[in-house]
């Protein structure tokens, strides 16, 4: 621009010097040289992409590559292993973005097919022999077929630094050609996934790094095992997952997404009135009126006895209990004044453990039918299932109120629930 601007001065300059040339001669002079200005605007503009291309309209001429050309297979191949070098000066001349390796490995292993080209077909290089200068063969650029008829050659599409390259080599004459290259997509990973109740299993191929975006945004690097997958359990909620894959041509990324779904909710239990029937045998040691010495005194004696009741179940585990029984006493001292046989009457509460064992307590009122030895009682009793039958064994310490540290009773039973 500052030539530009240098030649309109020099041509303001011209119009001021009458003593060299007369007015009209300066300004045809300066219609000129804007003109010629105005050509080289619009040259410089013109866009790029509009590129002029000459028509070929014979093949296996004097600029043959090879003569007399090839007809087959075989032939195409025997061309390009015996004269790697011509091979090689083409590519170079034409400046080729592939590896020439690659091209002849492509042909080598037969990775071509052949085709006609209709008149009009356009390349953006073809090969021919020049005359004279070194190396012999080399690339014109911008080259269209203009003959009368279609030609056959060998089109050979190859991979090469990460473009697909359209190669055609003329059967007439090996003049190799590029119609065209595009860049090769970038591979994606393989990514599946599968859910089993609260476990999620991730696939992906060998070498991919994995990733977990959790339902809260968190993220988690997962490791492939072996077989290439991953398995976790995780709590419900929606999950993402990608997967990275480094490649020759880039980083291919897979994305998929999965759903742990809650968990139904467990069906509320059905609880109803559970019978039972026992019996238990044990020692009572209890403070007794002696009538010989007009004192009590400490006696102790065995009890047996029988119990009904029922579990009344609150939860899974928890159950209320309501039982009534009978218990005789053998060897309460002669001259004792104290009943020998009576009933009694409990109410509690009963845990379950383990799915087989049970613990439990609460309060009584023994010798209800004698109103001169009625007596209010605490209790705990503890005992499992035996095997997988109704039957329970269970034992039982109860102390009195009448006199809670002398007054006890201990015993060991079976039940029986009605289930």
């Amino acid at each position: 621009m500052k030539s530009i601007r240098f030649l309109r001065k020099r041509i303001e300059n011209l119009g001021r010097v009458k003593t060299i040339m007369n007015t009209n001669y300066t300004k045809k002079i300066k219609h000129l040289i804007s003109g010629a200005i105005g050509m080289v605007l619009i040259a410089s503009i013109a866009p790029a992409s509009a590129q002029i291309y000459k028509d070929v309209t014979r093949l296996g001429t004097s600029q043959a590559i090879c003569t007399p050309g090839i007809e087959s297979a075989g032939e195409l191949q025997a061309f390009f292993a015996n004269n790697p070098q011509a091979v090689q000066n083409i590519l170079a001349s034409a400046g080729w973005s592939g590896n020439a390796q690659d091209l002849m490995d492509a042909v080598a292993a037969g990775e071509f097919t052949e085709k006609l080209y209709a008149p009009g077909t356009e390349f953006e290089w073809m090969s021919a022999r020049q005359g004279s200068g070194s190396p012999a063969e080399v690339a014109l650029p911008y080259r269209r077929w203009a003959g009368s008829e279609s030609f056959a050659g060998f089109e050979v599409n190859v991979v090469s630094n990460c473009e697909q390259h359209q190669i055609v080599i003329p059967n007439a004459c090996c003049n190799v050609s590029l119609i065209g290259s595009t860049p090769v997509a970038v591979g994606q990973p393989s990514l599946t996934t599968s859910v089993s109740g609260d476990t999620l299993t991730v696939c992906s191929d060998e070498g991919a790094a994995l990733k977990l975006v959790y339902p809260s945004g968190q993220t988690q690097t997962l490791a492939l095992d072996g077989n290439g997958c991953w398995s976790g359990d995780l709590p419900s909620g929606s999950y993402s997952l990608e997967a990275e894959a480094p490649g020759q041509c880039g980083t291919g990324m897979a994305r998929a997404s999965a759903t742990i779904a809650a968990a139904p909710m467990a069906p509320a239990p059905e609880l109803g009135l559970i019978p039972y029937i026992g019996a238990f045998y044990g020692t009572e040691t209890r403070m007794r009126y002696e009538e010989a010495w007009d004192m009590d005194m400490r006696d102790s004696s065995g009890v047996a006895g029988i119990r009904a009741g029922i579990l009344s179940p609150i939860s899974e585990t928890l159950s209320l209990f309501v039982q009534g029984g009978y218990i005789n006493r053998n060897g309460i001292n002669e001259g004792n004044i104290y009943p020998e046989d009576n009933l009694f009457l409990d109410i509690g509460l009963e845990k379950s453990i383990g799915g087989s064992g049970f613990v439990g307590g609460g309060v009584g009122v023994w010798n209800i039918d004698d109103g001169d030895f009625d007596d209010g009682s605490i209790f705990v009793h503890g005992g499992s299932n035996i095997g997988n039958t109704p039957l329970q064994w269970f034992i039982e310490g109860r102390s009195f109120f009448d006199d809670i540290e002398d007054n006890k009773m201990l015993s060991a039973g079976v039940r029986y629930l009605f289930k």
